[in-house]
């Protein structure tokens, strides 16, 4: 079996046979994770709006978006590893960390909150704005109250152990 060769008589077989185009290795380790993040980030809504105002069907425009969503949510996920690494590797500010990851889950969430309260009809679940924000409410309340407890405990945990040390000195 030959090897494809270019029209042109350039390229190299495995260049041609790539899956993966060289402009988008060149465009995810050239631009970096954040500059990649922006630019797509502001690509999408632009294609997002088009794909809306398009009276027919459009492939191109279709497949934009779709690919557009695609990479958005992809980006979400690398930026909230890299959010995750920066706390519990480099030990960044929690305050930062927190903003940042609440900051890239919020579409997440609204996503979460449209697909439980949307009618069946729509593809939802079909459980309505009202019951959807009551769990929703009560798991926030039950977290909260979870959290708030445990790390009283362990401050109290924490004094503790620092009146039994300073007690032996």
């Amino acid at each position: 079996m030959s090897e494809p060769i270019a029209p042109s008589g350039r390229g190299s077989p495995a260049l041609l046979t790539s899956k993966v185009p060289q402009i988008s290795v060149l465009f995810w380790v050239g631009f970096g994770l954040s500059l990649t993040t922006i630019i797509v980030g502001a690509l999408f809504p632009i294609a997002l709006a088009v794909q809306f105002a398009t009276r027919r069907y459009a492939p191109v425009v279709y497949w934009l978006t779709v690919v557009l969503i695609s990479l958005v949510g992809t980006l979400i996920t690398d930026n909230l590893g890299v959010i995750a690494i920066a706390f519990f590797v480099f030990k960044a500010n929690a305050v930062v960390c927190f903003w940042a990851a609440y900051i890239m889950t919020r579409p997440l969430g609204a996503s979460i909150g449209d697909l439980t309260s949307a009618p069946t009809a729509d593809g939802g679940l079909g459980l309505g704005y009202t019951i959807t924000s009551v769990v929703l409410a009560a798991v926030i309340v039950a977290l909260v109250a979870h959290l708030s407890v445990r790390l009283a405990a362990q401050r109290r945990q924490v004094q503790g152990s620092a009146a039994a040390a300073a007690a032996t000195v």
